[in-house]
């Protein structure tokens, strides 16, 4: 069903510039972050505590042949949470390394 203008209805009009600023910012504060918590020297704390949340516990292991929209942020946390990590370790690894790495 279309509106007034004929675009369906609910329809998101997507602006490529508009999206690449916002995952540049994203990208950049996320380095950032990953930079401030490395030289804080929380960082082996936060990967454990991140560890701990990038898999899922009990039944939520197993969502069925189609998972539903809670599962699938759920995944997608727990996924973002293992890359986190992961980048963060990276991170830490390369300032305990020194200049000359």
């Amino acid at each position: 069903m279309s509106g007034p203008d004929g675009k369906a209805n609910g329809a998101l009009e997507v602006d490529p510039d508009r999206l690449l600023r916002l995952e540049a910012q994203i990208l950049a504060q996320r380095r950032l972050m990953m930079r401030l918590i490395a030289v804080s020297g929380l960082a082996q704390d936060l990967e454990a505590a991140l560890a701990e949340r990038d898999t899922f516990a009990g039944h939520d292991e197993d969502p069925g042949l189609i998972p539903d929209q809670a599962f699938a942020l759920q995944a997608a946390l727990a996924e973002e949470n293992r890359r986190l990590g992961q980048e963060l370790a990276g991170v830490a690894a390369g300032l305990t390394a020194g200049p000359g790495r």
